[in-house]
């Protein structure tokens, strides 16, 4: 069984190869690795961010995938633009990834800047946009592939194919990419459009367009246990999360929640699609997600557990595992949730207590005479 999906997925990168089709690399933990999910993210928690992702799928097969992205990001505030300014909070950032898919030696390395904007709409609901201009790089070698011409009725003829193409081939090329979210203390709601410039990714010279990545997605916080200081977060809160992805031909269906626990996060998700029908049957799924984090100091720690539910056998994919790591600079005293408190002020780097005699009525004005002392 094992050599059966060694020889497709080596007919899969052949394909890859020829036409170009492959999906993007996929993070479970899409919430740690945001700048890869949606560019508006970038910036958004006001405080700097480095983090780490890495993963590997379905390792228990002859050619698994790994991938691997380091990020940082980081808020600017607007200098000159005045107290009332509607335009409030820059983001800059940039992150490196890289995939390795299979083994057939296809190797992909993507590097970007990103940078956002934020504009008040209201005293509690903002919208953020944000781009990402960078370059990608794709390395197959073509010695690893296995061709048509290679597999007889019996398996693997171990002749050399007569296709021609031997050794490594490199491409580089362009990418563009846009995003916006519209969020609240409790909610938040994002587009992102991926690889705008659909670039030509092909190894052998013809036209071959990587497509569109399209996501779409939206989360919000149902408090279960709160401060008795009205500026912090809840203590506890269950933070469900949906998204929804589309790139090419392929989509793809997330839904399930984090529980915030202080300092434990605990998560659940399904991805599948249900209600797709996958040749005669509508059983289209994919996998459980099972996540562990823990929240130390400015230290933030996750792990997750992808468990296949779909056609293929359990035993013989092993599953996917992804571990994150995130270093928080300077985080806030007060506790906030989605960049504001609770009380629907926007959260500052490391601010005393305030007098809440001297409470700003705007949460949006940045007047700092109204702003905490910062240490």
């Amino acid at each position: 069984m094992k050599r059966i999906i060694s020889i497709i997925c080596s007919l899969l990168c052949t394909s890859i190869a020829y036409l170009a089709k492959a999906q993007d690399p996929q993070f479970s933990q899409t919430f740690n690795a945001p700048q890869y999910l949606n560019p508006a993210l970038v910036g958004g928690e006001q405080l700097t961010r480095v983090g780490l992702n890495h993963r590997g799928q379905w390792l228990g097969m002859p050619g698994y995938f790994i991938s691997t992205m380091a990020s940082v990001d980081a808020y600017i505030q607007p200098i000159g633009r005045g107290s009332n300014s509607a335009l409030r909070n820059l983001g800059v950032g940039g992150f490196i990834l890289n995939d390795v898919s299979g083994g057939a030696g296809l190797v992909r390395n993507h590097a970007a800047a990103t940078f956002s904007c934020e504009f008040a709409l209201t005293d509690r609901l903002a919208f953020r946009t944000g781009g990402q201009v960078g370059f990608g790089q794709q390395t197959i070698n073509f010695s690893k592939l296995v061709f048509g011409d290679m597999i007889s009725t019996t398996g693997l003829t171990g002749l050399p194919s007569q296709e021609g193409l031997a050794g490594s081939q490199t491409i580089i090329y362009p990418e563009i990419a846009w995003g916006g979210m519209l969020y609240s203390p409790s909610f938040q709601f994002g587009l992102s459009l991926h690889h705008l410039n659909q670039p030509n990714i092909s190894f052998i010279g013809d036209r071959a367009t990587l497509p569109i990545r399209f996501t779409a997605h939206t989360s919000w916080i149902i408090p279960i246990l709160l401060s008795q200081d009205k500026r912090k977060a809840p203590l506890q809160y269950v933070k469900p999360f949906i998204m929804y992805r589309r790139q090419g031909v392929y989509d793809q269906f997330d839904a399930g929640a984090n529980v915030m626990l202080d300092p434990i996060v605990l998560g659940l998700w399904y991805r599948g699609l249900l209600l797709k029908q996958e040749g005669r049957t509508w059983n289209n799924q994919d996998a459980i997600c099972l996540y562990f984090g823990v929240n130390w100091g400015d230290f933030e720690f996750g792990t997750s557990y992808d468990v296949t539910v779909s056609r293929l056998d359990p035993a013989t994919t092993g599953g996917s595992y992804e571990i994150s790591l995130r270093y928080l600079i300077g985080k806030s005293q007060v506790r906030n949730i989605n960049g504001f408190t609770a009380s629907g002020d926007r959260g500052t780097s490391c601010p005393s207590w305030s007098n809440p005699l001297k409470r700003n009525k705007n949460p949006w004005n940045r007047n700092r005479s109204y702003q905490p002392k910062r240490w």
